[in-house]
């Protein structure tokens, strides 16, 4: 009923630890994941299937569903081209440097494998960085906010069919990317009534600067000129370090405001951290074991039926799965998905929901992990349970009969 296959580095041919699984019949996950071990015992201790994700069944038929993701690709294209051309045309443009560009692109890379945040000091490096990755990232929020999947778009109900303010954080938000994309879907989804407050928190000040830039080129990149949905808008910046708990007092901005946040937005930044999110000893239950655990092969099993301790997560996320206010949603992105396990389980143990849909775009199928307590139970029946992450120190594919 599955295959699972383990993709490999490239240069050195090492099989990674984990791997996207699509089921093909319409099974309870755990009923697969015993049949899995069942087949293959020799498994042990080094396999596991997360069954707290989930692949959401489509809507629209195949034509109308190609139709309108084309209709969303075009309106961002269009939104996104007149942002990067007023930045280019501007002090971003003049500031940028692609050498030192690709100089943090290589950092940000390695952080990523080895769990080390990067230096964000260069404001050459910074403003290339924007332009570039401008497009890319922005579109990865964009289409989760977008899609028509019956799962997400009970997401952006929730988010834009409102009266009131929608209060967004960007957590590590960076230069904008996160309110850019929220932006963008509000006006694709003919909701610019609906004013944003959109609070960007980061560590790194430096990014102060290409935030501005952003939000001047968003606030001038619409029709005739002027867009007004951006002038009903609120962003500031505000320091914040994820890696230490929200209690402690270098969060204390956004504890203050955590109970009026709507959308979390977590963007390509807990695996540059994970070696100080995760703790440096962590016993069997754990996503993570050893101290400096850095990449898939030192992970191991959680334990099954997402009993996962939540030992393994550290930094200021279990206590914003504890704190905030019904209804919020914590949207999670980033280039690999190896820690969206303990992230789940952490999220589980305090009442959250979590799942992981599959989202088409330009730049190709990207799934980001979906965190929150407003989903109702006849939404949730909705979501087909066919899907999960594969985790283990296998070295060939995975078949189950």
């Amino acid at each position: 009923v599955c295959k699972v296959t383990l993709p490999t580095v490239k240069n050195t041919g090492e099989v990674r630890g984990f791997g996207f699984v699509r089921f093909v019949e319409h099974l309870p996950v755990r009923t697969l994941l015993s049949a899995a071990r069942d087949t293959h015992p020799d498994l042990g201790e080094r396999a596991y299937v997360a069954p707290a994700f989930a692949t959401p069944r489509a809507t629209l038929s195949p034509s109308a569903a190609r139709a309108e993701r084309a209709k969303a690709v075009a309106r961002f294209e269009d939104q996104v081209a007149g942002v990067l051309a007023r930045l280019r045309g501007g002090k971003m443009g003049d500031a940028a440097d692609a050498k030192a560009g690709m100089a943090l692109q290589r950092e940000m890379t390695k952080a990523v494998r080895d769990g080390a945040p990067p230096s964000f000091a260069d404001p050459a490096a910074l403003a290339h960085y924007t332009l570039e990755r401008l497009r890319p990232r922005t579109w990865y929020l964009y289409s989760v906010l977008v899609d028509d999947c019956p799962a997400l778009s009970v997401i952006s109900s929730s988010l834009f069919e409102r009266r009131t303010t929608l209060n967004v954080a960007s957590l590590a938000g960076g230069p904008g990317f996160d309110y850019a994309a929220v932006h963008m879907a509000r006006s694709y989804l003919g909701c610019t009534a609906v004013p944003i407050e959109c609070t960007v928190f980061d560590l790194e000040e430096t990014w102060k600067t290409p935030l501005e830039s952003v939000l001047s080129a968003i606030s001038t990149a619409g029709v005739d000129g002027q867009e007004p949905a951006a002038r009903l808008d609120h962003v500031d910046f505000r320091s914040c370090d994820i890696t230490l708990p929200l209690s402690h007092p270098a969060n204390s901005t956004l504890s203050q405001k955590v109970l009026k946040v709507d959308l979390f937005v977590i963007g390509f930044v807990v695996h540059e951290v994970a070696s100080l999110i995760m703790p440096e000893e962590a016993d069997s239950s754990n996503t993570y074991t050893g101290k400096g655990a850095r990449n898939e092969s030192d992970m191991t099993r959680p334990a099954m039926g997402g009993a996962t301790s939540t030992r393994g997560l550290g930094g200021v996320f279990l206590e914003l799965f504890v704190a905030c206010k019904p209804g919020a949603c914590f949207i999670f992105l980033d280039v690999t998905g190896r820690l969206w396990p303990a992230i789940s389980a952490c999220a589980s143990s305090h009442g959250l929901y979590s799942f992981c849909p599959a989202v088409d775009g330009p730049f190709g199928v990207k799934f980001p992990l979906i965190v929150t307590n407003g989903i109702a139970k006849e939404h949730r029946e909705k979501i087909d349970f066919t899907g999960g992450f594969f985790y283990g120190s296998v070295d060939r594919d995975l078949d189950v009969d």
